[in-house]
């Protein structure tokens, strides 16, 4: 409707709101080249009067362990929540340096509910309430706010940490197959790679007044999170991490009469590897 909408229409005139106040420039230029990555986006130049020193830091974690121990210090969530508390850390560290007396705000992102349970269950970080905000064992007087990329579209913050940086299904980018009936009312966008993934990856970039800080597995980080420090010098990785990940080698079937997915099942008694749709099991 928008980027075709002289071609449907007739005519128009497109007037582009290029100044923000938000964003440092440095920002930006990462966030606004990303998503212009896809041919199909309207392409416009942001220009910002603020500017920062490293506006992008990538902190990577061991998450290889599963199992916690008697201390609940191990295990992937413990890994994860304990790089968050460096990355809080750092953004105390930098308001010091930088002068900034006043309470700072965090928005701590997640690409579904769920992350934010598994940095509670961490044992390092525990809800408030039931509500969004997060409170750190560590440094319980930080005003940390968690929401999913989704919610927090229109927000600003003064600084932005985003928790999930996996390659996985339900990493950033999501690989959950959509539902085929979406496919009827919702026209979906194939020019590129996870497109609708890249535009909220651009959402989450873009709520900080300040920084932006990534947490990411040793083993297996996010596809955008390779490309963004491979394409800009200014992106800094605190760390190391696996600059080749497995990609899933699982492929993807789909019922065809009705297209919905189709799962695996095995069983003794089939003597067969069977792929049963999602949409009808029977």
């Amino acid at each position: 409707l928008f980027t075709k909408f002289a071609e449907n229409m007739g005519y128009a005139k497109q007037l582009k709101i290029v100044k923000t106040y938000r964003n440092a420039q440095e920002v930006i230029d990462i966030a606004g080249n990303f998503i212009q990555r896809n041919e199909t986006q309207i392409k416009k130049e942001l220009k910002s009067p603020k500017h920062i020193v490293d506006p992008v830091i990538i902190y990577t974690y061991d998450g290889s362990r599963k199992k916690k121990d008697a201390d609940n210090k191990s295990g992937a969530n413990y890994e994860m929540a304990h790089a968050v508390e460096v990355a809080l850390e750092q953004i105390m560290a930098f308001n010091k340096q930088e002068g900034k007396t006043g309470k700072s705000t965090i928005l701590l992102l997640g690409r579904f509910g769920f992350d934010g349970d598994m940095l509670e269950r961490s044992g390092l970080f525990e809800y408030i309430d039931r509500g969004n905000k997060l409170k750190s064992v560590k440094y319980p007087k930080l005003d940390i706010t968690f929401m999913t990329a989704h919610a927090s579209k229109g927000l600003g913050y003064d600084n932005v940490i985003v928790a999930n940086g996996r390659n996985e299904t339900y990493g950033f980018p999501s690989k959950i197959e959509d539902d085929p009936v979406l496919s009827f009312v919702i026209k979906g966008d194939r020019s590129i790679d996870y497109a609708e993934e890249r535009r909220l990856f651009y959402v989450a970039m873009t709520r900080t007044k300040n920084r932006v800080y990534f947490l990411a597995p040793e083993e297996n980080p996010s596809e955008f999170l390779l490309e963004i420090k491979r394409d800009y010098k200014n992106v800094v990785l605190r760390g190391t991490w696996n600059e080749n990940p497995p990609k899933n080698s699982t492929p993807k079937k789909s019922c065809p009469i009705c297209g919905y997915p189709m799962q695996l099942r095995y069983k003794n008694a089939y003597g067969l590897r069977l792929f049963i749709c999602t949409n009808e099991p029977e």
